[in-house]
């Protein structure tokens, strides 16, 4: 790509930035989700989740959940860092996994939901992902249950264990002065 290529791109990035600021209230107003919305975010069934899923499963001889499952988590974070980019967008917008894997970007949200879907998808029910607000900071982590232990994992790469749900959420940082909701395919549930 030369120098007229870049120059050319900038200007169309400019474009499009000064658009979406232009209508953004407009955008922000669509955009706005129900609670009973969120489930729907999550789509282990969806057709570009079933394959990264299936190529998951393919590095083992022979997926076995009750066996592979954690090891298959740690690929499902792995293909989220090596794949999908952090971008911050100008406005509040939902993106469901199809279009996250699609474009290869997504904000803290939208790579949460895609991670949730894909431990769904390859047969972990209980996974759920888990929004914390406190003091004006917001954290997106998904969570789940296996072998009786309870599995927290931080999309920048940390994966923490627990014997209780409830040292799970202590550790996310959910107190009375929290607001705090977890959400997957099947429900959407208030914590704090």
């Amino acid at each position: 790509m030369n120098d007229e290529d870049l120059d050319y791109l900038s200007r169309v990035n400019k474009l499009y930035s000064f658009i979406i600021k232009k209508y953004q209230d407009y955008i922000e107003k669509s955009e706005t989700r129900s609670i009973a919305d969120m489930p729907r975010l999550i789509t282990p069934e969806s057709e570009r989740v079933s394959d990264i899923a299936s190529f998951i499963k393919s590095k083992f001889p022979s997926y076995l959940y009750e066996n592979d499952f954690y090891g298959a988590s740690i690929q499902a974070l792995e293909y989220l860092k090596s794949n999908i980019k952090e971008v911050a967008m100008p406005v509040q917008f939902w993106l469901k996994p199809d279009d996250v894997i699609n474009v290869g970007l997504g904000e803290d949200i939208d790579k949460n939901v895609l991670l949730c879907s894909l431990l769904v998808a390859l047969g972990n029910y209980s996974s759920k992902v888990l929004v914390v607000s406190n003091d004006n900071r917001k954290e997106v982590f998904v969570y789940y249950e296996f072998n009786y232990r309870f599995f927290l994992i931080d999309i920048k790469g940390k994966i923490e264990l627990f014997d209780s749900n409830k040292d799970l959420f202590s550790y996310a940082g959910i107190d009375d002065n929290s607001e705090a909701y977890e959400f997957n395919n099947l429900s959407y549930f208030k914590i704090v």
